[in-house]
């Protein structure tokens, strides 16, 4: 069998530490630029399903900067999620109910920030209000053309950020919320069964 060559070896070691550096293995990725650790988590969940996704070290990743963005989008632009052909996921980014301004400067892990990066594709420029609700959607989506809010209940992949757990802020916030926003959910499921419960005695009522 052939020997290994000492350069490959000499050259992969320093690659394997670089891959670690700051980052708990590798499984998560390092942007240089602003010495994050990302990692995406399997699954489709809400917000409150990436606490538990992320783990204790970590939450949904804050976008603080076009350094931040710019080391995801090419990341997504590049791979994308693995295993699916999707380019979306969740990003820490919401908005708090301090937030009167609308200026989204909440992330789930206690940070603030002053950083936003909205799509404005036509008619879905973003932030949007809850077509449901008409309230505002405070939690946000990372895409590759920019930004979306969604209301938190949404699946989709989470964006984790290693270093800084999920705060009891933001675990607050989505507690506080849940019942409004299930609301419209409910109410939907309560006449899809009232309907289907009519459209089932039809047949009943055709032989009287």
């Amino acid at each position: 069998a052939e020997a290994p060559s000492p350069h490959r070896n000499n050259m992969m070691a320093p690659l394997a530490l670089l891959a670690l550096a700051g980052c708990p293995d590798d499984t998560w990725r390092h942007n240089s630029v602003t010495d994050k650790c990302y990692k995406i988590a399997p699954g489709y969940v809400g917000t409150g399903g990436c606490t538990e996704k992320c783990g204790a070290d970590a939450s949904l990743a804050c976008i603080q900067s076009a350094a931040d963005h710019e080391y995801l989008y090419r990341w997504m632009m590049d791979e994308g999620i693995p295993g699916t052909p999707r380019q979306v996921m969740w990003i820490g980014n919401y908005r708090t109910d301090d937030d009167t301004d609308g200026n989204w400067t909440g992330c789930t892990g206690g940070q603030t920030t002053s950083y936003t990066n909205w799509t404005m594709a036509g008619a879905r420029a973003q932030p949007m209000d809850s077509p449901l609700t008409g309230k505002p959607q405070p939690c946000a989506l990372f895409e590759v053309e920019g930004w979306y809010s969604r209301e938190c209940l949404h699946w989709y992949h989470c964006l984790c950020e290693y270093g800084t757990p999920t705060s009891a802020e933001f675990i607050s916030f989505h507690e506080r919320h849940l019942a409004e926003w299930m609301a419209p959910w409910s109410a939907r499921a309560a006449w899809t069964f009232v309907i289907g419960a009519l459209i089932g005695l039809i047949p009943a009522l055709a032989v009287l």
